[in-house]
């Protein structure tokens, strides 16, 4: 019986530590099954991280922590082991996000003010993808616009040297409508990439007509065409800017779906410069200085711009091989008729070039003109001149280099230039030496006659003659006013007048008399016989 008893005593002391072995296991599977999944985050620099510190958060809410701060083997990225609540363990998905949030001074302002108490601590941003992961690499910056952001996400590229920053602004008549979110540059393809995104409901402005180009915020262009200056918003100023929409005349397009890709133009004018697709190019020689052309200046027809120069000067290596710059200096023009009509026109190139050959044939010509006098640039002026003698040396260079030319004639400064220079040699011709020899000896002549002037001028005698002339002057004025209507004398010499006026009328008849027969003062006025006659 004691040994009994015995055996049953030890069974019921081993039985305790089993009981607290079993609930220290289940406070363990608790503990664990409540802490959440591990992950592991790569960072570039861990300033103001500290393990068992910093939070993760999402929301402001507290999702998780930092365990453990690493370097990798590479010793030039940390590794942070991170431990979320199980809470928040289906926001970890292969497209979630991590960034560090500390106080930044941006161009969008101060941030994370809130930070300076509490510290630096890691934002998660959930995505939408359903694939689990659990490495991520933390973002050097916060990401500009949120993934649920509703809107359109559209890819940018060229190869022009100017570039745009994250960040800046894209707008639609002045108006923000989106936001370049990435840059980067392409060695291999040698362009620079942008991604962007277009706020809803703003995205349905894009279309498959819709073009991309650089806005800078403040623009100052001096062409052959004036002075150009433009001033957009400060962010534009500091940042740059990107601008849209379909250009005037052309048709809005279908719509475009997610990540699309548009070329991004560097200006307004050079979308539509690279949009003519009917052309045809020409070349003009001069032989005159064409300092002040240059690419891209406009050819004009009648003040319409109807082309545009394409090398200034041409410089085309089957050419130039055997080319030298004494003579003829070619440039290389194109027509763009799709500027000569609207878009609806859809008359083919055989057409416009048929119309082209028929002006030539009436004597169409080329001629360089100032397009700006401040700048100096000139432009290109098509003219039809059927009187104009054609260059024989402009007509070989054509022939021997087999290209089509518009035939050239001088004008604008470079004819004013030739008609001053023609007066010049005109003048030269003249025996300029005598006419100023003589000039001065006339010169000479009016001096000595101006310094005689001036002696009489000065005589005492000379000067007191205009009061003598008064006075006399005067005398003469009384005595004409004796001889008035109104005097004695004027009404003596009325009665004398008449008097003499009577008397000569009596005095007629005898003077008639006298004029008929002179003797009749002698004899009288009787026929005499005579006695000769009465004797027979």
């Amino acid at each position: 019986m004691a040994t009994k008893e015995s055996n049953t005593s030890i069974s019921k002391v081993w039985l305790v530590p089993l009981i607290a072995l079993l609930i220290g296991g289940w406070m363990i599977y608790q503990h664990m099954s409540s802490q959440g999944p591990l992950i592991t985050l790569e960072i570039t620099d861990a300033d103001g991280l500290a393990a068992g510190k910093t939070k993760v958060k999402a929301l402001s809410v507290d999702v998780g922590l930092v365990e453990s701060i690493e370097l990798n083997d590479t010793y030039d990225k940390a590794i942070l082991k991170v431990r979320i609540n199980n809470s928040a363990a289906k926001m970890l998905v292969a497209d979630s996000e991590f960034w560090v949030v500390k106080p930044r001074i941006g161009k969008d302002g101060v941030s994370g003010l809130g930070t300076l108490l509490s510290g630096a601590y890691l934002e998660l941003k959930p995505g939408s993808s359903e694939l689990s992961e659990d490495n991520y690499k933390v973002l050097d910056l916060p990401p500009l616009i949120s993934s649920d952001t509703p809107g359109l996400r559209l890819k940018l590229s060229n190869r022009s040297t100017k570039a745009v920053s994250a960040g800046a602004p894209i707008n639609f008549r002045g108006f923000e409508v989106g936001r370049i979110e990435t840059v980067r540059y392409d060695i291999e393809s040698r362009k620079t990439e942008y991604g962007i995104f277009i706020f809803a409901p703003y995205d349905a402005l894009v279309t498959t007509n819709t073009r991309f180009w650089i806005k800078p915020g403040m623009s100052l262009d001096l062409t052959a065409k004036g002075l150009n200056f433009e001033l957009d918003s400060l962010e534009s100023l500091l940042n740059g800017g990107v601008t849209f929409g379909v250009p005037k005349g052309w048709k809005a397009g279908d719509a475009v779906a997610e990540n699309d890709e548009f070329h991004l133009f560097s200006s307004h004018s050079a979308i539509l410069n690279n949009s003519y697709q009917n052309f045809l190019e020409f070349v003009l020689l001069f032989d005159q200085s064409i300092a002040g052309l240059s690419a891209g200046a406009p050819v004009e027809f009648r003040g319409v711009q109807i082309g545009r120069v394409r090398q200034a000067p041409y410089l085309d290596p089957t050419i130039n091989a055997e080319y030298n710059f004494s003579g003829l200096i070619p440039v290389l023009i194109r027509l763009e008729f799709d500027r000569w009509h609207s878009p609806e026109d859809k008359r083919p190139l055989a057409f416009w070039r048929k119309n082209l050959d028929k002006m030539l044939a009436n004597g169409l010509k080329a001629r360089l003109k100032s397009g700006n006098l401040l700048t100096g640039a000139k432009l290109v002026d098509l003219t039809v001149q059927p009187d104009s003698i054609p260059s024989p040396a402009q007509a070989e260079w054509a022939a021997r280099y087999d290209v089509t030319i518009i035939p050239t004639i001088k004008g604008g400064f470079d004819e004013l230039e030739q008609k001053v220079s023609m007066l010049l040699d005109k003048i030269n011709a003249l025996n300029i030496e005598t006419t100023i020899n003589n000039a001065n000896q006339l010169l000479k002549t009016t001096e000595s006659s101006m310094k005689s002037l001036d002696t009489i001028m000065s005589n005492d005698d000379l000067q007191g003659l205009p009061a003598e002339l008064s006075q006399t002057l005067a005398q003469t004025n009384e005595t004409l006013r004796s001889y008035s209507r109104d005097s004695q004398i004027h009404k003596d010499l009325t009665q004398t007048v008449r008097t003499l006026e009577q008397s000569l009328r009596e005095l007629q008849p005898f003077l008639r008399k006298i004029s008929a027969k002179p003797n009749a003062i002698i004899f009288d006025g009787k026929t005499q016989r005579d006695p000769r006659l009465e004797s027979r």
